[in-house]
């Protein structure tokens, strides 16, 4: 985190450095303004961006967060034997909204965007066998 201020810090300086190098060149150049204008903008449009797209990856739950709690095993366990939603909530005696809710629980606790994933994940972590 504190590579990651430090990088942002260095490049907006070096940012506010240009602007003032080209402030001076527009007072030299009058027509420059306009192209200055529409430089900063980009590189700051760019900037945000790039900063935007980096703090919304790091709000996504590192993978193995948390401990799979039992029924979310069980759930799981399920998953893998290839069984849908609704025989899943059967079996555990829960509605299929349940087995939703306990789905993206596991998903974000492995790192997983699907079933498929969340069973490779579960068993690089070594939850499942």
């Amino acid at each position: 985190m504190v590579r990651l201020i430090l990088t942002y810090g260095a490049v907006l300086g070096g940012l506010a450095l240009a602007l003032g190098g080209l402030q001076v060149a527009s007072i030299l150049r009058p027509d420059l303004n306009i192209l200055i204008a529409a430089l900063v903008g980009a590189v700051f449009l760019a900037l945000g961006l790039v900063i935007g797209l980096s703090l919304h990856r790091r709000r996504l739950p590192e993978p193995g967060s948390g401990p799979l709690s039992p029924r979310e095993l069980e759930v799981l366990t399920l998953v893998g034997e290839g069984r849908p939603n609704k025989v899943i909530a059967r079996a555990l005696a829960i509605s299929p909204n349940t087995v939703k809710t306990h789905l993206a629980r596991i998903f974000e606790k492995v790192g997983a965007r699907n079933r498929t994933q969340a069973l490779v994940r579960a068993r690089e972590l070594g939850i499942l066998p």
